[in-house]
């Protein structure tokens, strides 16, 4: 057997002994319960085919499978148990957060904020790239790398902000996989 994120091909052989009749087809069951119950998943395929996909599956979720032969005179006893566990989802980055703001507290001091995303196609946040621009926005540098935390709040301390200069921060979302997207830049 084989498996996908939603589905699992099922392969077997042909018995050696067929009873003194040709095969004409197979039935295939499916247990949802580790073998305690089974179902119909082809009660005749139709044809001598020895291959079978079982498609639109949940992932991550263990099937177990039984094939059974049949000729003119009836069904065959049916072959061992097999199980497959179909893979789990792909995880991407996470879209970029949303909702940036910073509250500037005296004059050394940025207290930022944002909102998680709200789609993250299953990954885990588990920290956030933060970057300063000191020149409107054209050059971009990490004011912290990763964060290694899940809080949606930062405070920028300890810097001097002149009354001539803009000052701009971003924030990407980080995870174990990989950078996301950069979101909405501000100018405080």
């Amino acid at each position: 057997m084989a498996s996908g994120e939603s589905q699992i091909n099922l392969f077997w052989t042909a018995p050696s002994s067929m009873g003194g009749a040709v095969i004409t087809t197979y039935q295939i069951e499916v247990s949802y319960d580790a073998g305690t119950e089974w179902s119909d998943l082809a009660a005749n395929m139709g044809s001598a085919a020895t291959t079978y996909t079982h498609t639109d599956l949940a992932t991550s979720t263990t099937y177990h499978y039984r094939v059974s032969t049949m000729n003119s005179v009836g069904t065959g006893p049916a072959s061992n148990v097999e199980h497959a566990t179909t893979g789990a989802p792909a995880v991407t980055v996470p879209d970029a957060p949303t909702g940036l703001s910073a509250m500037a507290s005296g004059s050394s001091q940025n207290n930022l904020s944002w909102t998680a995303p709200s789609s993250m196609d299953g990954a885990v946040i588990t920290g956030y790239q933060i970057e300063v621009s000191h020149n409107a926005g054209t050059g971009w540098s990490d004011l912290v790398a990763n964060t290694g935390r899940t809080s949606t709040t930062y405070v920028h301390a300890g810097h001097e902000m002149p009354l001539s200069c803009q000052h701009h921060q971003r924030g990407w979302d980080m995870t174990c996989f990989e950078y996301g997207k950069c979101h909405n830049r501000y100018a405080g």
